[in-house]
């Protein structure tokens, strides 16, 4: 029998000697998950018993956490612009960063609420993370969301029904913008943007997560130097909102304006100052 107090002190210790960065809020998480709690029923409780089931439940996720398996994997959902997704390993964790694209996509949807045409695509959905956000922000709004991964897929569908917005998101399995059944009129995507070479040097999470999600090729622009490629001769498309790499601006900048001469390019930086969105408006 272990107290709330002795389980957070022991496990943290643990987590701590397996180098991660925060291993008391992680257990704390970890311990709120295995009793079916919130953080904060653990600092009202501290001398209460955990059940030998919780533990045995608590003991499994910790272990799997020293291994670096990502926490969110681990309880099975992420937040994501104040929604709590399912994710597995099917699909890559929302990131807080990528919480910008939607932001923008909103900013240039202001004073177009009242059109009943604004359609959207995101190729690359994932978990559905960035189409179930914008949807519950937009009343007249179509969304196209679009994954060439089966199992991305399903758990998107399973984000979509748990938020109720069916009838603004439609899921379609198919490669960038090749399943659409109408024109959109802007397109938002975080498409895999990391530098291949540079995969197997990131923090030892992320070999826990699709590489299909992750790996953009030689330069990290290959899906997206597609997409814009593919967007050229849209009609409809007014603009074009990217996840980037803070390195990759100059570089997309090029790519954009041989592509969409009459484009503009602005870059959006991230809290910690570092170029993260590229908002592509057509001329």
């Amino acid at each position: 029998m272990k107290s709330i107090r002795e389980a957070l002190t022991k496990y943290t210790e643990l987590l701590a000697r397996s180098g991660i960065e925060y291993p008391r809020l992680e257990v704390e998480i970890l311990l709120a998950h295995a009793i079916n709690q919130d953080r904060v029923y653990l600092f009202a409780h501290q001398d209460g018993i955990i059940s030998g089931e919780s533990l045995n439940v608590l003991r499994e996720a910790c272990m799997r956490r020293t291994k670096r398996e990502p926490l969110a994997y681990i309880i099975g959902h992420k937040e994501f612009y104040g929604l709590d997704l399912i994710v597995t390993p099917e699909v890559m964790i929302p990131r807080p960063e990528t919480e910008l694209l939607v932001d923008e996509v909103l900013n240039l949807c202001l004073g177009e609420s009242d059109s009943p045409n604004l359609v959207v695509a995101e190729p690359g959905t994932g978990s559905g993370a960035i189409s179930i956000a914008l949807a519950k922000q937009l009343d007249n709004v179509r969304i196209y969301s679009s994954d060439i991964s089966a199992g991305a897929l399903s758990i998107a569908a399973v984000n979509v029904s748990k938020f109720n917005v069916e009838d603004k998101v439609t899921l379609l399995k198919g490669n960038l913008l090749s399943a659409l059944p109408e024109l959109p009129d802007l397109i938002v995507s975080n498409l895999p943007y990391i530098p291949s070479r540079r995969i197997p040097f990131l923090q030892p999470e992320i070999d826990w997560e699709p590489k299909l999600a992750l790996d953009g090729g030689e330069d990290g622009l290959d899906l997206i130097r597609h997409l814009i490629h593919g967007a050229r001769h849209i009609e409809t498309l007014r603009d074009i909102i990217l996840e980037i790499d803070c390195s990759q601006a100059k570089a997309l900048k090029t790519i954009v304006l041989s592509e969409i001469p009459t484009a503009s390019v602005e870059v959006i930086k991230d809290l910690s100052g570092l170029d993260r969105v590229i908002s592509i408006h057509i001329g």
